[in-house]
Parts: structure tokens; sequence; C-alpha cells
């Protein structure tokens, strides 16, 4: 993997409680750019993301599908996927389009944010387990609230941690057209203001803070390719 990153997320995770919570907030911004290159992934997970330095990279596209020339991005093709971050239309081979790789984007928050809040995955994991026998995120939709809410409790001093919390619900819906739309998660990442005066914006780094252009939604899934010819 070096020199291309230092690691993938998922080791950033082990070390990300010792004087790197800064830099994982900022991963949040960072993260929100795949759709602007027109690409569904169909595997976001930790394991395909990369950290190098203050940057974070999405890899691993061999079951991506470009779709910049394609008019809809709808499929009901089974593809390679990860039980545990895919979205429940893909678990359940129904069909799925760019909305599933917000749900498994949310998955990624979802961690994030639980480290950042002195959580460990493990705990998380045990949470879900305690309710459903099973920490998959799309058989614990009632756990993921109530996960939330528990970590809202944790420092709310840092308002941007509450700002993420309201994203993520609104990412991990079960319904794929109630998904926020990725242009939107964006606009509103890129763009918050929050209480942490003279700090910037802490949800954004170095990849992604000098990025301040807007993008447009159209569309059921927030994507303007997905209207009538399917892959």
């Amino acid at each position: 993997m070096a020199p291309v990153a230092d690691h993938d997320l998922s080791v950033f995770y082990q070390s990300a409680t010792i004087g790197k919570t800064p830099l994982l907030r900022s991963f949040f911004g960072c993260l929100d750019s795949l759709h602007k290159v027109k690409i569904r992934h169909r595997d976001i997970k930790p394991q395909n993301i990369l950290v190098k330095g203050s940057h974070v990279y999405l890899t691993d596209f061999g079951i991506s599908l470009a779709w910049e020339n394609l008019s809809r991005s709808t499929t009901t093709e089974d593809t390679a996927k990860s039980p545990l971050y895919c979205a429940p239309e893909v678990a359940r081979w129904e069909k799925r389009n760019t909305s599933a790789d917000i749900w498994s984007l949310g998955c990624v928050f979802v961690e994030m944010l639980t480290l950042i809040k002195g959580r460990t995955i493990e705990e998380q994991h045990h949470f879900f387990k305690q309710r459903t026998d099973n920490y998959r995120f799309y058989e614990n939709m009632s756990g993921i609230q109530e996960w939330i809410r528990q970590l809202r409790k944790i420092d709310s001093s840092q308002t941007s941690d509450a700002f993420i919390a309201d994203c993520i619900l609104q990412l991990l819906k079960e319904n794929p057209d109630e998904r926020l739309p990725t242009a939107e998660l964006y606009n509103k990442i890129s763009n918050y203001q929050g209480l942490e005066k003279g700090k910037g914006n802490p949800l954004c780094g170095e990849c992604c803070a000098s990025d301040t252009f807007s993008i447009s939604d159209s569309g059921s899934d927030g994507d303007p390719f997905a209207e009538t010819t399917q892959p």
C-alpha cells in the first residue's frame, strides 16, 4: 500500500483515539466526494478507504460502475458486497442505484462518529447484537437511531458532531428514495458553520477545504444520470 497510503481507515481506527480525533472529524467532508467524479463504488467500507497523512482516498473500484455516460444508474444484478455495510436493498437483491453507496457511506460515518465520541467499534457491535443478535447495519434500523442518540449525549459542546449525527440519520433511511442525496450532503458539510469560532470548518480537511463549488441534484436518487436505461 505504501507509498500510496500509510494505511486504510480500518487500521487508522486503532489510533484514532490517540490525539487524532480532529483529523478523523475532518474526514467527513473529504469522503463525501465520490459522485463528483460520477462513479458508483458499490463497496464502500473502511478497508477501501486509504489514509495518507491528512488525506483520504476511496480505492478498490474493481466492482464500481462509471455512470457518466449512462442515463440511469439502477441495476438488479447481484454484485460483490460487504454484508456489514451494504444497503438493505442490496442485501435483499432488489433494485439499487447510487443511494446504496450513500447508505454504505452513512455506515462508515457511524463508525467514525463512534470513535470521535470516545466509544469503540466493538461497543457499537455489542450494542446492535444485544438487540438483533447481528451487528449488520441494515438489520439494526432502530439500533442505529438509539446508538446515535447515545452518542449525541457525549460532549454536546462539539456542535459539528451533532450536525453529523443528524446527517447520518438522513443517510441511513431504509427507503432509498428518502436518503439524503450525495450532492446535498456535500453542500451541507462543506458549508457547515457551527459554534466553533475561529476554527474554520472542522468537518473538512486539506483535501476538501478549498473546494467551494456547489453541486445540484436531480433524479430519484439525487443524481442526474438515473432516468432511463439500465446497465
